[in-house]
């Protein structure tokens, strides 16, 4: 992990390869918010795990035009995939923890979350 990152906007998105896994450390000091950006190369749902299953993480994907995409759960509570099948291109998966609005979630500082897609 970057001990202080740059990719806390989609403009600094960092290219995450599919079956990769990123890893983030919030801490009070730093932005709480990551973006990643991915690339597929054939038209399909996009599934996407981390292991921040709780209510202190947010995790959204977007097309290029910063649109959310629906999605729903894959499986479990930390597996998520696309509604629907998305048209090979750019999206980007954004990670945030909610401790940025509240002090209701502080006990997710130093917490280390991880992120992976296909």
């Amino acid at each position: 992990a970057d001990p202080v990152p740059t990719n806390y906007c989609s403009a600094k998105a960092k290219k995450l390869k599919a079956n990769a896994t990123a890893y983030n450390v919030f801490t009070p000091r730093t932005n709480f918010t990551r973006w990643y950006k991915i690339t597929t190369s054939s038209k399909k749902k996009i599934s996407y795990w981390s292991n921040t299953s709780d209510n202190a993480y947010s995790i959204q994907i977007f097309n290029t035009k910063l649109r959310r995409l629906e999605t729903e759960k894959n499986g479990s509570d930390l597996s998520y995939c696309t509604k629907a099948a998305q048209p090979k291109g750019t999206y980007y998966i954004r990670i945030q923890c909610q401790s940025r609005y509240s002090n209701e979630y502080d006990y997710a500082f130093g917490m280390v979350s991880t992120l992976k897609w296909k």
